[in-house]
C-alpha cells in the first residue's frame, strides 16, 4: 500500500511539474509576444531564444517561434538571419502557406527578387487573402526580368543535374566536370532532413557543347565516395588531389590523396603553416608554388568572415598563410577561388560594386595594384553567383547561381565562349519625363532582322539589355498608347576579354499619344500611292488607339511633291489619302472618323531643305482629337513652293 501511495505521489508530482513547465512556457511566450507587439524586438528575441533553449517543444510551436524570431530580425533590419530562421520554420512546416508573404518580403530585402516573386505567386495561387496580396504586391512588382533574361548564359542539363539542394566545388578534371551536391536522394520534407544537410555527393559529367550529360555519382575514386567532399583541386602537373571534406558537424578539413597505378592513396590531412585550417575552397597557381584558399581564420587578422589567403610551397610544406589584402577581402565572405592564366576569379558578398548576394569578381596577378573587377551581368545577378570555372580550352565554362530557384536550390549555368558584350541600361520615359513601365523591348540583329532576345522595362521605366559587340544590334520598343520606336543599339566595340565587358547608360524617350498634338510622319508611302507595309508599325499603333477610343477623330494634312505638274500631284495625293483610309478601315477605323486636306507642290516653311531628296518628297501631319474639337495643325498660310 505504501509503495502504491508513493508511486501515485510521484505521478502527481511529475504531472504538476509538466503542467508548471508548460504554464511557464506559455507565460514566457505571452511576454515575448507582448514585447514584439510593442516593437521591443531585441527583448522579444532573447525571450524566444530562452524558450528554444528550455524543454523540448512540439514541432508546431517550434515553427511558430522560428517565424516570430524571423519577424524580429526583419524589423531590426537583419535580413539574412531573418531568412535563415524563416527557412527553419518552413522546413518544419513546409505546407504552411501563411509563411509565404513574410518569406517573400524577407527574400526581397535580401535582394533575391525572383525567388520573392515565386513565393508571392505561390501564395496568390493557394490563398484568398486579398488584404495581404494587395499589401505585398506593390513591393514585388519591379524589374526582375532584366537581370535574368540574357543571351549569354543558360541553365544546363535537366533535373538529373539541377536537383534540389546545394551545388559546390565545380572543377574540371580528366576531361569531365565534377561537382558536389546535397540533392542526391535528399527529401526536404523528410523528418531526418536536417541530419543529412551536409551529405554531399560528388558527381561527374561529360561535357559536350557546354551541356552536361551522363551525370552520375563518382564511384571510381574512393576518396569522393567515403567523404563529404564539398570542393577539390588537382595539383598542377600531377594526379594529386586536394579536397575539402566535412565532418559530422559540418566542419571543413583539407586533405590530399595521390593516384599511383590507378589507386588513390589513403587521405592525408594537409597542414598549412603547420596547422589544420578550416579551408572552404582552394585553387593553385599554374606553377603549383602558391595555393589560394578561402577560410575564416580567427585571430589571423582577417577582414571579415571567410577571407582569401595565400600560402607558398617550400619543399614539401605549405607555409604560414598570408591574407590577400583589403582590396580583395571585405567585411563579408570571399569564397570559391579559381585561377585561369594570370587571373584569379572569386565570389564575394562584401565588395562595393555588388548586384546582390554573392557576385563573381576577377583580379589580375600581373598588376602591381590589385584592381578587383565585377564581372557584371550576365554572370552576376541579384541572387548568389559563385564557383565559376573556365574550361581548359578557355572557351567558356560553368558557374553556380540561385537566380532562378526555389528554397535552398542552386543551379549550374553555362556560358558559351567568353561573351563580348556591353550591358546597356537606363530609363524609358515619355516626352514629359514620366517613366514608362512594362515596355516590350526586342533586341534584333540589324543585319538579318533575327530576334536575339526579348525583355521589358521595369519599375520606374528602368531597363537593361545585353548588346553583343560582334553584331549590329537594333532595339525595338513597343507599348500600348505609344508610338513604336526603333533605336540603333550597336555597342562600342570592346576587346574580347572578361574585364572588357562594360556598362553604358542611355535613356530612351517614347512619344505617346497626346490629343490635339501635331505629329509628323514620313516614309509611309512608296513613290507610288501605295502604303509601304514595311513602315506601317506607327500607323498600326494609331489605328489600334482609334479603335479603342471610338470618340476620337483623325485629322490629316498631306503635303506631297513628285512631279512639277501640280495636277498630277493632286491626283497622286488624293490616291494616297484614299489608300490610307482603306488601310485604317481594314484595321477597324471607319472612314467617317478621318478628316484630311492635301497640299500639292507646297511645304510648310519650317520643313528643312535637307529632307527634300531628288525633288521627290511628301510630308504627312496628323492630329488625334475628340469630336467637336478644332485641331491644331501646322500653319498652312505660309507655304513655300517647290
Amino acid at each position: 500500500m505504501k509503495s502504491f501511495v508513493k508511486h501515485a505521489l510521484s505521478v502527481i508530482a511529475l504531472t504538476v511539474f509538466v503542467f508548471s513547465a508548460t504554464a511557464v512556457s506559455a507565460q514566457v511566450t505571452k511576454k515575448a509576444d507582448a514585447k514584439f507587439n510593442n516593437a521591443e524586438y531585441s527583448d522579444a528575441l532573447r525571450m524566444y531564444k530562452k524558450l528554444l533553449a528550455g524543454e523540448k517543444l512540439p514541432v508546431a510551436t517550434q515553427s511558430d517561434i522560428y517565424t516570430k524570431m524571423a519577424k524580429c530580425y526583419k524589423e531590426l533590419g537583419y535580413y539574412n538571419p531573418a531568412r535563415q530562421w524563416l527557412e527553419k520554420a518552413m522546413r518544419l512546416n513546409p505546407g504552411y502557406v501563411a509563411n509565404y508573404p513574410i518569406y517573400s518580403e524577407v527574400l526581397r530585402c535580401n535582394g533575391k527578387y525572383l525567388e520573392a516573386l515565386s513565393y508571392y505567386y505561390k501564395y496568390r495561387a493557394e490563398s484568398d487573402d486579398t488584404t495581404i496580396l494587395k499589401k505585398i504586391s506593390p513591393s514585388l512588382m519591379y524589374s526582375v526580368g532584366n537581370n535574368y533574361q540574357n543571351p549569354f548564359v543558360n541553365v544546363v542539363g535537366q533535373y538529373a543535374i539541377n536537383t534540389f539542394g546545394k551545388k559546390r566545388g565545380l572543377q574540371f578534371f580528366d576531361g569531365k566536370l565534377y561537382y558536389s551536391t546535397t540533392g542526391y536522394m535528399l527529401d526536404p520534407s523528410a523528418a531526418d532532413y536536417q541530419s543529412h544537410i551536409y551529405d554531399y555527393h560528388v558527381f561527374c559529367s561529360d561535357v559536350s557543347e557546354k551541356v552536361l550529360t551522363n551525370s552520375l555519382p563518382e564511384s571510381k575514386m574512393p576518396i569522393f565516395v567515403r567523404n563529404r567532399v564539398v570542393s577539390f583541386a588537382v595539383y598542377p602537373g600531377t594526379n594529386e588531389i586536394y579536397f575539402v571534406a566535412l565532418d559530422k558537424k559540418g566542419t571543413p578539413t583539407l586533405y590530399c590523396s595521390q593516384l599511383t597505378d590507378s589507386v588513390y592513396s589513403k587521405k592525408k590531412e594537409v597542414r598549412i603553416g603547420g596547422k589544420s585550417l578550416p579551408v572552404e575552397s582552394l585553387a593553385f597557381t599554374a606553377d603549383g608554388r602558391k595555393m589560394i584558399f578561402s577560410a575564416y581564420l580567427e585571430g589571423k587578422g582577417g577582414y571579415g568572415n571567410n577571407d582569401l589567403w595565400m600560402s607558398k610551397l617550400e619543399g614539401k610544406d605549405w607555409q604560414e598563410p598570408v591574407n590577400m589584402g583589403k582590396s580583395i577581402n571585405t567585411h563579408g565572405d570571399e569564397i570559391t577561388p579559381f585561377i585561369s592564366g594570370n587571373t584569379l576569379f572569386f565570389s564575394s558578398n562584401g565588395q562595393a560594386e555588388n548586384y546582390g548576394g554573392y557576385d563573381i569578381y576577377s583580379v589580375s596577378f600581373d598588376l602591381p595594384k590589385q584592381e578587383v573587377c565585377n564581372l557584371k551581368m550576365p554572370y552576376n545577378s541579384f541572387a548568389d553567383d559563385f564557383s565559376l570555372v573556365i574550361s581548359p580550352k578557355g572557351d567558356g565554362g560553368f558557374f553556380v547561381s540561385t537566380r532562378d530557384t526555389s528554397l535552398l536550390d542552386d543551379k549550374i549555368y553555362s556560358f558559351s565562349d567568353i561573351p563580348n558584350y556591353t550591358f546597356c541600361t537606363g530609363f524609358v520615359c515619355d516626352v514629359n519625363g514620366r517613366p514608362v513601365d512594362d515596355v516590350s523591348m526586342t533586341i534584333v540583329d540589324a543585319q538579318n532582322d533575327k530576334v536575339l532576345y526579348m525583355t521589358k522595362s521595369g519599375e520606374n521605366g528602368k531597363y537593361g539589355v545585353f548588346l553583343d559587340n560582334s553584331k549590329q544590334c537594333r532595339l525595338e520598343l513597343d507599348k500600348e498608347n505609344f508610338f513604336p520606336m526603333k533605336v540603333d543599339a550597336s555597342s562600342d566595340k570592346q576587346k574580347n576579354e572578361f574585364v572588357a565587358n562594360s556598362t553604358k547608360t542611355e535613356n530612351i524617350i517614347l512619344d505617346g499619344f497626346e490629343l490635339n498634338k501635331p505629329y509628323k510622319m514620313e516614309g509611309l508611302f512608296h513613290h507610288t500611292a501605295d502604303v509601304d507595309v514595311q513602315n506601317t508599325s506607327r500607323l498600326l499603333s494609331i489605328a489600334k488607339f482609334l479603335k479603342d477610343n471610338p470618340n476620337l477623330l483623325l485629322y490629316v494634312h498631306l503635303f506631297g511633291y513628285i512631279s512639277s505638274e501640280e495636277e498630277f500631284n493632286e491626283i497622286l495625293n488624293n490616291k494616297r489619302i484614299s489608300n490610307l483610309i482603306v488601310f485604317l478601315q481594314e484595321h477597324g477605323v471607319s472612314s467617317s472618323r478621318v478628316r484630311y486636306e492635301t497640299y500639292e507642290n507646297l511645304l510648310p516653311t519650317d520643313f528643312p531643305n535637307v529632307d527634300i531628296k531628288n525633288d521627290k518628297t511628301y510630308l504627312l501631319y496628323f492630329v488625334i482629337c475628340p469630336q467637336k474639337t478644332r485641331p491644331v495643325l501646322p500653319k498652312t498660310k505660309e507655304y513655300r513652293r517647290l
